[in-house]
């Protein structure tokens, strides 16, 4: 699925299978798409069924806009431990991004964003290492 445009659904934009990691930049099967003013998240990333194996350990997503959407613009839900978004851009979607993964000790799931970029207003006033507790410094 590339080069699509979805715009005021209720739910979802899309739903799209995961890449393997190490495959952001070859992946082909949900690519260059965007979602706008859905009521809801604007791509939910699942593991590919194909490649479940992998996809326990280390799932990603790339290649996606979505903006002013009443919660996430992207979302992955998955059993796995470690999620990768990359080369996406969010732009004044209520919830940014997100994910709900693992299934061991919650500490041990990861979301990795690299080159993503985020645009728009937060309530949120302090950024923190949620494991550390720590203040990210600005």
């Amino acid at each position: 699925m590339t080069n699509n445009i979805v715009a005021g659904t209720h739910s979802y934009g899309f739903t799209a299978l995961a890449h393997n990691c190490d495959c952001i930049n070859c992946q082909e099967k949900f690519r260059d798409n965007v979602a706008h003013s859905v009521k809801g998240i604007g791509a939910i990333i699942f593991p590919d069924p194909k490649y479940a194996s992998e996809h326990l350990t280390c799932m990603g997503g790339s290649h996606f806009t979505a903006y002013k959407n009443t919660e996430q613009g992207v979302f992955a839900y998955s059993r796995t431990e470690w999620v990768q978004f990359s080369q996406m851009t969010m732009i004044d979607n209520a919830g940014g991004s997100g994910a709900f993964i693992g299934y061991n000790e919650p500490t041990s799931a990861v979301v990795e964003l690299t080159d993503i970029d985020f645009f728009g207003e937060t309530e949120a006033l302090e950024c923190y290492d949620v494991p550390t507790g720590e203040k990210f410094d600005d």
